[in-house]
């Protein structure tokens, strides 16, 4: 170091270098081999000092705390005048540029490679140049730092491509705890104008472009693949536009916006082959507003308004109106499969449409509190159609109630009540069923082996029943049945029952016209025990039982108090019975008949 006096003042110049220097400032400190070379000083007039130096810090490291850190090759060229009597007049300009930057401890990948070229005067750094790598990308950046007390940023950074294989780096354990494998590009340019301690308050833009992405979850064995979109931010605002991709080879498109980070209102649309939705969504603290949430899947289209609560342990609590409409026969398949074998078995079709008031937690749907109206213009069962159909039913702690059902059956009124307990063992239930005035004539349309047959008559019956969703076969119950006004000698129980009454008596041309009795049903058959067939000659009783898979056991005799027994036959008939068995729908019949009885009636009428 020389030092001069002279007319100018004091002059002190020459080089200065340190090894392992450690330089604290406040809880940081700068630590590296630092050398400045030239080194002027000037004191002029005793009034000012100036100063140039060149300074060159090689791997120069800053320690901002324990685990975060910065280190870089660091070259700066300065100038700078101190007035001694007015030290905040302080001005100074220059050059920097870092060399081999590294950021190590943040929370995100190390940056690496970073490079700087900058120029700066008093309190002002403009940014020529900065580079640095993230996931093996560079991301280059450009703008100026106002004030450095508070600095005021107008940046602008991006990159043209990102490999988003290379996230595993920086989130391992997310990717890791759900088996996450992501791949494909993606680029972005972000813009910020305004205080760096106040992003709320900036101006920032940023856009970002993502290309053929596609993400695989081992631990949910799900993939979506070839994602395509463009994203827009804002410092309080996000829009998605366009955003298509492949799940389970299908197409989707995602296009909408987010304002308001705080309490952020989500406007967002998915149109896709099999799945349309629109959502308008509001979240304010624990609270998630369901202005709108409609749209179409498969064949069901569906509606709610409402809210869902959102508490910081445990599961959504909803508290929504719903609408959907939907085909039965579609519902089957979102059946658990315990149900799904016995519904299916019904062949259920038509389309139902349904609105409903559901309150609570949403995985606990058995403890719902739920009102519910059903009502359909035409549904079909077993093949057999209903009209008109109304459903109204109220859930409350995993109870059925007030379930209530009215519709119109082939001109007949159906009516019926029921309740169920959703938390017992195969879902049971009570029902009462009354069907009123039912036109056979038109109900044997929907049965094929009776279609070309000519049958009439109303049909009447009551029913009590119970019985478990889990085994339908399991019904129990028991209740009457009546048909009145009728022909129903072409059914083949009767054709085939009276068929074997005339060739035993030559009654002539038989037909039934009225039916009635009651029933029972347990061990998955119907039991009757006064089953009563009448025709204008004769009146049939019978007892026996029909299984569930249509097997029959019945005992038919003739009444002999009906007062329209011919009296010549009076003796034979009381002797006759009929067995029916085999398969209800095609009988066979066994004619039982006392011959003893029928020779000693032959001889007492002759000689009489």
């Amino acid at each position: 170091i020389k030092a001069r006096q002279d007319k100018d003042g004091l002059k002190i110049t020459g080089t200065m270098t340190t090894k392992n220097t450690d330089i604290r400032m406040g809880a940081q400190t700068v630590r590296g081999n630092f050398t400045l070379k030239p080194l002027v000083i000037q004191m002029k007039d005793e009034r000012r000092i100036e100063m140039l130096a060149d300074i060159k810090a090689d791997n120069a490291a800053m320690v901002l705390d324990a685990q975060k850190s910065l280190t870089g090759n660091i070259t700066l060229n300065v100038g700078a005048y101190y007035p001694l009597k007015d030290p905040q007049a302080l001005t100074y300009a220059g050059h920097v540029s870092v060399a081999d930057g590294q950021a190590n401890g943040f929370p995100f990948a190390p940056l690496k490679n970073i490079k700087l070229d900058a120029a700066f005067k008093t309190d002002e750094l403009n940014v020529k140049s900065l580079t640095l790598q993230v996931l093996d990308t560079d991301i280059q950046t450009t703008g100026t730092v106002l004030n450095f007390k508070a600095p005021v940023l107008n940046i602008q950074a991006g990159s043209d491509k990102i490999d988003l294989a290379k996230l595993k780096s920086v989130f391992p354990r997310i990717m890791d705890q759900y088996g996450l494998e992501v791949s494909g590009t993606a680029s972005f340019q972000v813009q910020y104008e305004g205080l760096a301690a106040d992003p709320s308050s900036a101006k920032i833009k940023a856009t970002a472009e993502l290309a053929d992405v596609n993400v695989t979850s081992k631990t949910f064995n799900q993939s979506i693949t070839g994602v395509f979109g463009h994203l827009d931010g804002a410092p309080n605002a996000l829009t998605w536009n366009n955003f298509t991709g492949t799940y389970l080879g299908k197409a989707y498109t995602l296009t909408g916006s987010l304002n308001d980070f705080k309490n952020p209102v989500i406007k967002t649309t998915l149109d896709g082959a099999d799945v349309q939705l629109k959502a308008d969504l509001r979240k304010n603290g624990d609270t998630l507003t369901i202005n709108e949430l409609t749209g179409k899947y498969l064949n069901i289209a569906f509606g709610a308004t409402g809210s869902a609560a959102l508490p910081p342990a445990g599961p959504p609590v909803l508290d929504i109106n719903t609408k959907m409409t939907f085909r039965l026969e579609d519902i089957v398949s979102f059946l658990p499969a315990e149900q799904k074998k016995n519904v299916e078995a019904l062949k259920p079709s038509g389309t139902v449409s349904v609105n409903a008031a559901i309150k609570g937690p949403v995985p606990d749907w058995k403890h719902w509190t739920t009102d519910a109206v059903l009502q359909s213009a035409s549904v079909s069962i077993l093949g057999y159609t209903a009209n008109d159909l109304n459903i109204t039913v109220g859930q409350r702690e995993g109870t059925i109630s007030n379930l209530v059902v009215d519709a119109n059956v082939y001109d007949g009124k159906l009516h019926a009540v029921g309740s169920g307990d959703l938390n017992g063992a195969g879902i049971p239930f009570d029902l009462a069923l009354n069907i009123d005035g039912l036109d056979l004539h038109k109900l044997k349309a929907d049965i094929p082996s009776l279609k070309a047959e000519e049958i009439n008559g109303k049909f009447y019956m009551t029913m009590l029943s119970k019985g478990t969703l889990s085994d339908i076969k399991d019904l129990e119950g028991k209740g009457s049945l009546a048909i009145r006004e009728g022909f129903l000698t072409e059914f083949k129980l009767f054709k085939g029952l009276l068929d074997v009454l005339n060739e035993a008596l030559r009654l002539g041309q038989l037909m039934i016209t009225d039916v009635e009795g009651n029933f029972l049903v347990k061990d998955r058959k119907i039991t009757t025990d006064n089953l009563r067939m009448k025709s204008p000659t004769i009146v049939l009783l019978g007892q026996g039982w029909v299984d569930f898979d249509q097997n029959c056991d019945l005992t038919i005799a003739v009444d002999m108090t009906s007062g329209i027994v011919p009296p010549i036959a009076e003796d034979v008939l009381r002797t006759l019975s009929v067995h029916v068995y085999d398969k209800i729908s095609n009988p066979k019949f066994d004619r039982k008949i006392s011959v003893p009885k029928v020779i000693n009636t032959i001889l007492k009428s002759i000689f009489e």
